[in-house]
């Protein structure tokens, strides 16, 4: 019956250790690190608009004014100047919401209404537009009127 060298032993388990090491170095630099220190916020914008950072919607914030999608000449909605309000917009299909005067944009579906945080200090009058998905043209929707 043939044994094994213990040169032959050491050498497969020097082997097996070389393969271990190589695989837990790997693993570690492959991993994302973890960013344990808390960034700030970034800070306020200068704009009369709160434009969302994410795609989740709004918080809801004061007074809701809703617009509405529907077909023929946009109606107008009406706002105090310097109140806080959410403008929520619904729409028949997916797309963008836009209100360029501020500078806010956000997507939309049928389930699913756009909703931008504003606040405008002086009066004015904003569009909302509204751009399809799948196309580059943006029509108007409807109007805040700022009073």
């Amino acid at each position: 019956m043939a044994s094994i060298d213990p040169v032959h032993i050491r050498r497969a388990l020097l082997l097996f250790a070389i393969v271990l090491a190589l695989a837990a170095l790997v693993t570690s630099v492959s991993q994302p690190t973890k960013n344990t220190r808390k960034d700030p916020p970034p800070p306020p914008s200068q704009a009369e608009g709160t434009p969302e950072a994410s795609g989740r919607p709004a918080p809801r914030s004061g007074k809701v004014v809703r617009v509405l999608e529907r077909p023929g000449k946009p109606r107008p909605v009406r706002l105090a100047a310097g109140q806080a309000a959410t403008l929520e917009v619904t729409v028949r299909r997916p797309g963008i919401v836009e209100v360029p005067g501020l500078g806010l944009s956000a997507s939309a579906d049928p389930g699913t209404p756009a909703a931008l945080s504003v606040l405008v200090r002086r009066p004015r009058r904003l569009d909302v537009l509204f751009m399809p998905a799948g196309s580059n043209e943006r029509r108007p929707i409807g109007t805040v009127v700022v009073r």
